[in-house]
Order: C-alpha cells, then sequence, then structure tokens
C-alpha cells in the first residue's frame, strides 16, 4: 500500500515545478560554462607624433617610433594610403589608428 503524506497546496506546487524542470531536462549529467563579457584594456590613444627612417610607398606599412615614448613597447605598424614618401631620410610624422590598425595622415616635408 502506497504512503501518503499530508503537504501543502504551495508545497506541493513547488514539487511539480521541480518535477516539470526535471522532466524537461536531458538525460546525464549537463555542466554550464560560466560565461563573462569582460573590455580588453587597451591603450585609448589615437593619435601619435612618430619618427620613420628611409622612404615609404604608397599603400605600404613601415614600423614607425613613438617621438616621445623611450619604453617599450614604443613602435607600430603604420599604413600609408595617400602618398609616397621618396625622402630616404625618413623623419617625423603623425598617425592615427582606425579600429585596431594605424595610418599615416601626415608625414614630414621637406623642402
Amino acid at each position: 500500500m502506497a504512503k501518503s503524506y499530508l503537504i501543502s497546496d504551495g508545497y506541493k506546487g513547488q514539487i511539480d515545478d521541480v518535477i516539470s524542470r526535471l522532466g524537461n531536462q536531458p538525460e546525464g549529467s549537463v555542466q554550464r560554462i560560466q560565461t563573462r563579457f569582460e573590455s580588453m584594456p587597451i591603450d585609448s590613444t589615437v593619435f601619435r607624433i612618430c619618427t620613420f627612417t628611409g622612404a615609404w610607398s604608397k599603400n605600404a606599412g613601415k614600423g614607425v617610433t613613438y617621438k616621445y615614448q623611450s619604453a617599450t613597447p614604443n613602435t607600430v605598424l603604420a599604413f600609408n594610403v595617400f602618398v609616397a614618401i621618396t625622402a630616404t631620410q625618413g623623419g617625423n610624422c603623425a598617425i592615427a589608428r582606425e579600429g585596431t590598425s594605424w595610418f599615416l595622415i601626415q608625414a614630414e616635408c621637406t623642402s
């Protein structure tokens, strides 16, 4: 003969909810991986004064050195999308970041 127990309607409802949730679970143990979205610490600087050496072709990248930062890392790859720079001595330049890439925006003019 089955045993019966007296429980309140609220408690019976909670038990029914648990049974319903367990009945919808796949068989076996399911583990969830905790997901966290964190922002990556990035350098928020978008404009730099730098130096470069040698000629710089249009549509080419070149390693440039930050002019006022001696602590490493102080170099970055910048892309020239405007005009070929034929002066072989290089000079000062200004670069700006678009997304994660750096681009030449002005090179030192020599006469």
